[in-house]
């Protein structure tokens, strides 16, 4: 029997397009080819683990599907990365495929599928296919951000989890919290704020996508521990509250609490600079992006 999990059932539009290829570069055309449509995505994805009678959990998070099968031989983990994964990470009869973003509303087009739910393939949103645009038009030459926590700057590579270590989602840098208030480290938008309210997606005014995750398994606390001082859609400042975090109950029931900052659509011609060390909430600059 198949389980759903009822973690971030609610679904939310795709605003970040920038994920990192990592390990596809020989698959550019076949990607090229993939399905358009979310949920002939769907179908696809569904194919390549093995079939719905191949899944024995499907569930998501902000970053990535993730799903147990009985035969770990019938998932297809090349499909998946030409359906659009920047990567498969393969744990027994577990997988994760990152799909970034879309991952949860991706989830909800698999299970409408596997329950067979009219109109479940038919009626997506069509992917986005934004025109190629050069570096400068995309924001400024150079962008300077402060940190979202008040805490320690350090290296996205200090990250225990591979999806941002590896920054397959993106480039970034993370932070060790000191205390439990996220605010927002630039001027822009609310895209996403998970269900859980363990991550929230910014974008800036000229462009630039960014994810805060806080904490690394916190999914599974469904939201406790989290008040979410914003909603998707609302304008922010830099300082302005996003999240208000129980930071001693994450460190009680979800450790680590080293929290990922990534930056999702950075183009080859950007380079990240990162300052590491204390810092101070809005105060601190954390890192700076750069056109060479």
């Amino acid at each position: 029997m198949t389980t759903f999990s009822s973690r971030g059932d609610h679904m939310f539009h795709n605003s970040f397009r920038g994920l990192q290829q990592t390990g596809r570069e020989a698959d550019e055309e076949a990607v090229d080819a993939a399905p358009a449509r979310t949920g002939s995505l769907a179908a696809n994805v569904l194919q390549a683990l093995g079939g719905m009678e191949n899944l024995t959990v499907l569930d998501a998070c902000i970053t990535r599907l993730r799903v147990s099968v009985k035969e770990p031989s019938r998932v297809d983990k090349a499909a998946l990365m030409r359906l659009g994964a920047a990567n498969v990470l393969e744990m027994g009869n577990r997988f994760q495929a990152i799909f970034g973003t879309q991952s949860d509303s991706l989830k909800e087009q698999i299970k409408a599928l596997i329950n067979g739910e009219a109109g479940a393939a038919a009626e997506p949103v069509m992917a986005e296919s934004a025109p190629q645009a050069a570096a400068e038009d995309l924001f400024p030459a150079f962008t300077a951000i402060v940190a979202p926590m008040s805490g320690e700057i350090v290296d996205l590579a200090d990250v225990p989890d591979p999806v941002f270590a590896e920054k397959m989602m993106g480039d970034g840098f993370a932070i060790k919290p000191a205390n439990g208030m996220v605010v927002s480290p630039v001027k822009g938008k609310v895209a996403t704020l998970f269900p859980t309210k363990h991550a929230i997606g910014l974008v800036t005014d000229s462009g630039l996508e960014l994810l805060i995750h806080v904490g690394i398994d916190t999914v599974k606390l469904r939201g406790e521990g989290f008040e979410s001082l914003c909603q998707e859609g609302d304008n922010v400042e830099v300082g302005t509250p996003l999240l208000q975090v129980d930071l001693g109950f994450l460190e009680a029931q979800a450790k680590p609490t080293i929290t990922p900052v990534v930056f999702t659509n950075l183009k080859p011609e950007h380079r990240l600079s990162v300052t590491k060390g204390k810092a101070a909430a809005a105060q601190t600059e954390a890192a700076a992006i750069e056109i060479l």
